[in-house]
């Protein structure tokens, strides 16, 4: 079997296992342990895996790949906590948010649902929209759409159509990688225009992303990063990268 043909089952792989060891895939394939070693390495300079001890994960910014929500959820976990409180931390009584599709303002979401401060949050995200249901404290908006389960959340046209019509404080902004050439990047094409008329209904654009995210691809544009107020991360951000960001007046807010 040629590279090219083991890359794609390779990619297979992944999305069902979450994770592959060398040996293993060695015996699947019936090559030598360099020779999966070789692949492994072309394919993370490609940008589409994570090498591991002894094995692989699949790059969770990868090209195109929508990675099951539960594997996502778990990746990064402590940090995606840390930003949960922070970003919970900056929204205001009687302030009007927009929550994103995600699993780091999934965790926004659940610190408002303890915090229970008077809000309107408006969101398209099934998993968020049932955190804050039934506050009395919070008035929650949800967008509909066309629901996709692997990101819990709803795009397409009326998706689009909805946000292009309200004007909110605070938005809440998830991605698949940022970086400063390159700009604000999403693992799919299909959340893109949505996550657009967002960015166009909010006062203050705030991206919320775990720290491997910065540098790394992902497969579609969104914006640059001129859009953006605030960036919340977590606390393996590079000091000079912080810099960076707040060099192009963005806020850089980690514990």
């Amino acid at each position: 079997m040629s590279h090219f043909k083991r890359k794609d089952t390779l990619i297979k792989l992944l999305q069902e296992k979450g994770e592959i060891q060398v040996t293993d895939l060695s015996k699947f394939f019936k090559v030598s342990k360099n020779t999966i070693r070789r692949d492994l390495e072309k394919l993370e300079k490609e940008g589409l895996i994570q090498k591991i001890h002894g094995g692989a994960i699949l790059n969770f910014n990868s090209f195109g790949y929508d990675i099951p929500y539960k594997k996502r959820e778990n990746s990064f976990k402590l940090e995606k906590e840390e930003i949960g409180r922070i970003g919970a931390g900056i929204v205001k009584d009687g302030e009007s948010i927009i929550l994103d599709i995600g699993t780091t303002i999934h965790q926004i979401a659940k610190n408002l649902a303890i915090n229970k401060k008077r809000i309107t949050a408006i969101t398209n995200a099934i998993n968020i929209a049932n955190v804050l249901g039934g506050i009395p404290e919070i008035e929650l908006i949800f967008s509909g759409g066309t629901y996709k389960e692997a990101v819990k959340g709803c795009s397409g046209f009326y998706a689009e159509e909805f946000f292009s019509h309200i004007h909110v404080d605070k938005l809440f902004l998830s991605c698949g990688g940022v970086d400063f050439e390159k700009g604000i990047m999403n693992p799919n094409s299909y959340e893109i225009n949505v996550k657009r008329n967002m960015i166009k209904a909010a006062k203050e654009v705030i991206l919320v992303a775990h720290h491997e995210k910065i540098g790394k691809p992902s497969f579609a544009f969104l914006s640059p990063l001129d859009v953006l107020n605030i960036f919340i991360t977590g606390k393996g951000i590079h000091f000079a990268i912080v810099t960076e960001f707040e060099k192009r007046g963005i806020q850089v807010l980690y514990e």
